[in-house]
């Protein structure tokens, strides 16, 4: 909360006459001074009114007219056009400047994931979990009318709590007889009752304040957190009315009069481009003159350009202004909505479009903060301006959603957003279209109406996800031959253009994705699966251990494709162990497998880093070069992000055959995958972090559940979605008992249940004791959290070549002592 002096000067209405010479100089300065406003006041420091906050001056006063097609959606003139382009159409209509200039929103990396914040650091790395159970809130009544969060900090201090000005809300008084009060949240779960103890000891009357209790919930930006596919609500829009003045026409008859009166009450006759109100014509008894009166006509308006807007055989006898509504200087006018705005919080942008028309002042403003932006809406809307007498504020919020997808796709499903562009004029909702800019394109939807917005986005997000290419019979359409860049691959780019489509290879889940109207992805379908039909390829993996990866990255790699004689060959940097993977046929397998097992290497090695991809060796395709020089395919960069996410929650380079090892930081990550991507990245890293981590998060035990708790010592936890009670020690629901009496309890239960376990061949990770079935394959076993086992003695290990290591020395072999012999680990 700001200095609570501004804020009384903020929402206090003008008196109705000047102050006397004789006003002290400090309550003088409460107002505006309005040649600082402008950037010229000469007295400096010695005048006796506010200099602060100079709002910024259009740079050219005498800007064209806002051009209509632009306003309507588009203008076939281009840059070429006299009129105004820096416009657009506001959510009512009228024109409003261009968000052009709006910076950048900084992403705070915070989200919100089972059941609480997940703070995420480079790499995609998990920083930090705070779920509701560690928090703890109250909220504060009865602070004192001056208060501010650093006021309300220093009150805690005193009380021997060390309370952040962060935690801390303040909500100014509602009426005349109430007092300000407070909502605190502390990451401490037990805050609120320590509070309380420390109130109901405190010696009789030190203080009134006092404090309830409250759920400790998220709130402000931290419930939706700042990403570009959540709705942002930091945006406001604020209003006022122009200073206007009354005109008086009179005329020597009466039909006249009445002709002039219809004229501008239809909208036949305008001022300054604008239509105006009337009053009934009245006629002096005195004088027989004919007066036409215009109501709210804009201030600056001259006697020449009244007559201007009129026929020239209606132009009237006489032409009186009368006084403006109010004075205030336009700069003013702003800089002291600006202070009403910073008085709730901080503000990271402002702009107001003072050059252009209409009967209002607009400007938009964005918070640092979501609740202050929800705060400005609940108490400076219809708030009363200083200067002007009965001139009152309009703020609304504008929630807004942003989607970074590659330009590519956005071309192609420009059609489908077209479509649905007359529904969203309807609804007042705004959609915005920035510059490419490397290959993505931004675009952003905003409305007055959350619903609104929450609706269009879900639209956007089908038709920014593409549909799932799909056959006949309902099977995924797929191929091994398109793990590599072969013929296949080819293919799909020749349907791409023919059929003004984009088709995208998730390698990960094995899918294609189609992009594009609906008639023309339908018939992209039908030719890829008739493509696959015919189409006969083998894809063939050769694993390789670390002394022939290291032969492969010398120069043995680029020997095998040689060999192939250009077959779709690649490098799986991503695998493990790492691997060639060769599609054709047996014959090219095994020339493949008889020069790896060789392991001669080339005359000219070369190196891996020659400006092929790190992850796959082969010329990338859609490059993408990260901050450290390395180059890869766009479709191995996104695998190698969704891969180090959801298998150890860190996404590292993999450049120089993975000797780089540098995380990606988290802004690169923004720069180079579309919001969908780096949303599904994180959420990927949250998940594994949560799932490798079971000494310290456990997921809720109802099915379908999604809620995560802390493992503590022995506290019932109440699950926020179904309300099941769980032991945070034992995870079982044994709520009135202790631990050790529910273990006893149902000790022939679980005695039971081992013996069906053992009968099954099923075992337990000793680490998170899920259990495991062994269906077939090597005695190495991976868990679900993320624990590298041996199946044979169930030992945990760190990685898997730890883990192989083991099984040669003790067992024999990855297979056993009955297959000892057969590799070569």
């Amino acid at each position: 909360m700001a200095d609570p002096q501004v804020m009384q000067v903020a929402i206090r209405p003008k008196p109705a006459e000047e102050p006397p010479q004789h006003e002290a100089p400090a309550q003088r300065r409460q107002t505006v001074c309005h040649f600082f406003a402008r950037g010229n006041c000469t007295r400096g420091v010695a005048c006796a009114f506010l200099h602060e906050g100079r709002a910024p001056r259009a740079t050219d006063q005498r800007r064209p007219a806002p051009c209509k097609y632009i306003l309507q959606g588009s203008c076939r003139n281009g840059n070429s056009c006299r009129f105004d382009h820096l416009v657009r159409p506001d959510l009512d209509g009228s024109a409003v400047a261009t968000d052009s200039t709006e910076p950048t929103l900084t992403d705070d990396w915070i989200r919100d994931m089972a059941a609480g914040q997940v703070h995420f650091s480079d790499g995609a790395a998990v920083a930090k979990v705070v779920l509701a159970s560690d928090l703890s809130a109250v909220r504060l009544h009865n602070l004192p009318i001056e208060s501010t969060e650093t006021s309300v900090a220093t009150w805690f201090k005193s009380l021997g709590l060390d309370v952040p000005v962060r935690s801390i809300r303040l909500y100014p008084a509602e009426g005349r007889d109430t007092s300000p009060s407070a909502v605190v949240r502390v990451e401490d779960p037990h805050f609120a009752k320590t509070l309380c103890d420390k109130l109901v000891s405190r010696p009789t009357g030190l203080d009134d304040i006092e404090a309830t209790p409250i759920p400790a919930v998220f709130y402000g930006k931290e419930a939706l957190g700042s990403s570009l596919r959540d709705i942002n609500s930091k945006k406001v829009a604020v209003s006022w009315y122009r200073p206007t003045r009354t005109i008086w026409l009179n005329f020597r008859n009466e039909g006249t009069a009445v002709k002039v009166q219809d004229g501008y009450a239809s909208g036949s006759y305008k001022i300054l481009g604008q239509q105006v109100e009337t009053a009934e014509v009245k006629v002096s008894s005195s004088t027989l003159v004919w007066t036409v009166t215009l109501l709210a006509v804009p201030v600056d308006v001259t006697v020449e350009e009244v007559r201007s807007s009129l026929p020239r055989h209606l132009s009237p006898r006489h032409i009186e202004l009368g006084k403006a509504s109010f004075e205030a200087d336009v700069d003013a006018a702003c800089t002291t909505v600006r202070l009403m705005l910073k008085s709730i919080g901080a503000l990271e942008w402002w702009q107001h479009g003072t050059h252009l028309g209409g009967k209002r002042t607009k400007a938009q403003a964005v918070f640092f903060d979501e609740a202050d932006a929800r705060k400005a809406v609940e108490f400076l809307h219809d708030a009363p301006l200083t200067f002007g007498w009965s001139l009152r504020l309009t703020v609304r919020l504008l929630p807004s959603a942003k989607f970074r997808v590659l330009t590519r796709i956005y071309e192609v499903c420009r059609a489908r957003i077209n479509e649905l562009q007359p529904t969203w004029r309807a609804q007042y909702l705004r959609f915005d279209e920035y510059p490419p800019v490397s290959r993505f394109t931004t675009v952003k939807i905003e409305a007055e109406k959350m619903k609104n917005v929450v609706q269009a986005k879900k639209a956007l997000e089908v038709i920014f996800a593409g549909d799932i290419a799909m056959g006949d019979n309902g099977a995924t359409l797929w191929s091994p031959a398109l793990v590599v860049d072969g013929t296949m691959f080819q293919r799909l780019r020749t349907i791409e253009a023919e059929l003004g489509v984009a088709v995208c290879r998730d390698k990960r889940k094995k899918q294609l994705r189609v992009f594009g109207c609906q008639p023309a992805c339908d018939r992209a379908m039908a030719i890829i699966a008739e493509i696959m039909t015919n189409l006969a390829a083998e894809v063939y993996n050769i694993e390789l251990t670390k002394k022939q990866v290291e032969w492969a990255r010398n120069g043995g790699f680029q020997d095998v494709r040689s060999a192939l004689k250009g077959r779709p060959t690649k490098f799986d940097m991503l695998s493990s162990p790492k691997r060639i993977v060769v599609a054709g046929c047996r014959a090219d397998y095994e020339k493949a497998l008889k020069i790896v097992s060789a392991g001669l290497l080339s005359s000219d090695p070369g190196t891996a880093d020659s400006g092929e991809c790190s992850v796959c060796w082969c010329p990338p395709d859609d490059a993408v070069q990260t901050r450290c020089g390395h180059i890869y395919c766009r479709e191995c960069f996104e695998n190698l992000c969704h891969s180090g996410a959801s298998s150890q929650s860190l996404i590292e380079c993999k450049g120089s055959a993975d000797t780089c090892k540098k995380p990606l930081a988290l802004a690169e990550l923004e720069e180079k995958l579309d919001s969908a991507t780096s949303e599904a990245v994180l959420e990927e890293s949250a998940m594994s972090h949560i799932k490798r981590h079971p000494d310290k998060f456990r997921s809720c035990p109802t099915p379908g559940c999604e809620q995560v708790y802390r493992v503590g010592t022995a506290i019932m936890v109440v699950c926020p979605d179904c309300h099941v009670a769980t032991c945070s020690s034992c995870h079982e629901q044994h709520s009135g008992m202790s631990c050790g009496d529910y273990k006893d309890k149902t000790s022939g239960a679980f005695e039971a249940s081992q013996k069906i376990k053992a009968e099954l061949g099923i075992k337990d990770c000793p680490k998170c004791k899920t259990s495991i079935e062994k269906i077939e394959g090597c005695n190495h076993m991976t868990c679900e959290c993320g624990t590298h086992l041996c199946w044979e003695c169930l030992r945990d290990f760190e990685s898997a070549n730890d883990t192989y290591d083991h099984l040669a020395k003790e067992h024999g072999g990855v297979f056993g002592n009955d297959y000892a012999g057969i590799d070569d680990w």
